[in-house]
């Protein structure tokens, strides 16, 4: 049998996409700029998958300290969930405030978006009421738990109240093989403070 000629690069098929899990694993883990790449590499997302990647994008930028990139680039007339990453970014510009006119834009912004249905723009939302220390709010942007990451999002809040008990709970319902639950897993453990707990964390972020 003949070898087969090896293909000529332009012929090559292009890598497989990454899932958004995995973009979204790399923004977790701290890996900003690959995450960055990889979403502005993925052409083949459609539909919500592609919203979930412009999100990916933006919201690498804003972890990467350019949130001038997406104030720049987001306007009115996009889409909510990026107008909701805007919003963090421009909290995240000026983290001292004042906060009064964010926080009327981000009021409108979930009077026009049901957050129990729309999980990007309830994360965004949640995360600001988080930095705010609005627990109450972010409880209600983020109670449903639509994706692991709003679920882990609570995790925190519960974590903030002394609320061990529920983030034990809630921890229980998450994927283990994703990287945002290793990482709330650590901070539950770090939370609980006994000496087994303190180990447990320690080898969970050596593994990560």
């Amino acid at each position: 049998v003949l070898p087969l000629a090896p293909l000529a690069p332009s012929s090559l098929p292009p890598p497989p996409a990454m899932s958004l899990e995995s973009l979204l694993d790399l923004l977790h883990l701290g890996a900003h700029t690959q995450a960055l790449n990889e979403a502005m590499a993925w052409r083949t997302a459609s539909g919500d998958e592609k919203r979930g990647v412009e999100v990916v994008v933006m919201r690498a930028h804003v972890a990467l300290g350019q949130g001038e990139v997406v104030v720049q680039e987001i306007s009115e007339s996009s889409p909510v969930e990026l107008q909701a990453v805007r919003l963090l970014a421009t909290y995240l510009a000026a983290p001292g405030g004042p906060h009064d006119q964010l926080l009327a834009q981000l009021s409108a912004l979930l009077e026009r978006c049901d957050v129990t249905k729309n999980a990007l723009v309830a994360t965004m939302a949640g995360t600001i009421y988080i930095h705010l220390g609005d627990y109450d709010r972010a409880v209600k942007c983020l109670y449903t738990c639509l994706t692991p990451e709003m679920t882990a999002l609570l995790c925190d809040v519960y974590l903030r109240l002394n609320r061990v008990d529920l983030a034990q709970k809630l921890l229980k319902s998450m994927n283990e093989d994703l990287a945002i639950t290793q990482l709330i897993s650590a901070q539950v453990n770090i939370a609980l403070g006994d000496e087994r707990s303190i180990r447990e964390a320690l080898l969970t972020y050596g593994e990560l």
